[in-house]
């Protein structure tokens, strides 16, 4: 992306098989006379998944920029589990018999 508009021909899908890299070459560093802004976004976020992208690191001296998207783990929530009761439940009142003496 350059200004947030998506740039032709520039994309890529990374995968073990490049490493998990990829270099854009020949990219115009002003439009219009302002520098350009450069930054890379996932059209295919995997499931239960956030991309998020990282702050671009500038390398004057190699003329680099490094865009840097890290996928974040967000599983889905598990239903609370029941919690059980705060206090034991109170058993029903039980019968006391005394014995009749026979006295009153």
């Amino acid at each position: 992306m350059a200004n947030d508009e998506e740039v032709e021909g520039k994309s890529a899908v990374l995968d073990e098989s490049n490493d998990w890299k990829v270099s854009f070459t020949d990219l115009d560093k002003y439009l219009d006379g302002e520098e350009i802004e450069y930054s890379v976004i996932e059209v295919e976020v995997p499931e239960y998944y956030e991309a998020s992208p990282q702050d671009p690191v500038k390398n004057e001296e190699e003329k680099t920029i490094t865009l840097t998207l890290i996928n974040i783990l967000n599983p889905p929530a598990t239903p609370e589990e029941s919690e059980p009761p705060s206090t034991a439940p109170t058993p029903p009142p039980s019968k006391r018999v005394v014995p009749d003496t026979g006295t009153k």
